[in-house]
């Protein structure tokens, strides 16, 4: 055996294999779609397109360069899928053919779409979804308006219930 071999098998052997640790990005929606439901974590989907497309990919390295949405991202179980390949097109169909890049963001029951826009996303506007979002579904308020009363000259004022 040589030292190099020796060298690798004992790296191989020291090395700590945490199977906790996630990778910060999945290029399969299926096995970000497992994790973010083990883990009970909204997931943001990017669905990029082709090489051969005009449109600009959304990369994780981009996303990560932006020191606003680069935190927000350890929140998100992450995909960012090529809508070219054949999972990618499955996943595309699955997100009904939108024009691409497709962003979306998936509650923390993997069950439904909180968030969609089709054909790229402003970093302003991803910063600001991807803080409402990081829990998962925000509280909903439901606005009832009570009717006119003509006898007391009341204008119909909103109810509030916060769930």
């Amino acid at each position: 055996m040589s030292w190099s071999t020796l060298v690798l098998l004992t790296a191989g052997l020291s090395a700590p294999q945490d199977s906790a640790v996630q990778p910060p990005c999945h290029q399969s929606y299926t096995q970000a779609y497992r994790e973010a439901q083990a883990a009970t974590r909204p997931m943001l989907v990017v669905i990029n397109p082709g090489a051969a497309d005009s449109s600009q990919p959304i990369s994780y390295e981009s996303l990560q360069a932006d020191p606003m949405i680069a935190p927000l991202l350890d929140k998100y179980v992450v995909a960012i899928v090529d809508g070219t390949s054949d999972h990618g097109l499955k996943v595309h169909e699955i997100f009904g053919n939108q024009t691409l890049p497709y962003v979306s963001i998936v509650d923390e029951t993997q069950k439904h779409q909180l968030y969609k826009v089709a054909g790229g996303v402003a970093p302003e506007q991803l910063r600001t979804v991807l803080d409402l979002y990081q829990d998962g579904a925000p509280p909903v308020t439901i606005s009832v308006a009570k009717p006119y009363c003509a006898r007391c000259q009341r204008q119909p004022q909103p109810i509030y219930y916060g769930f």
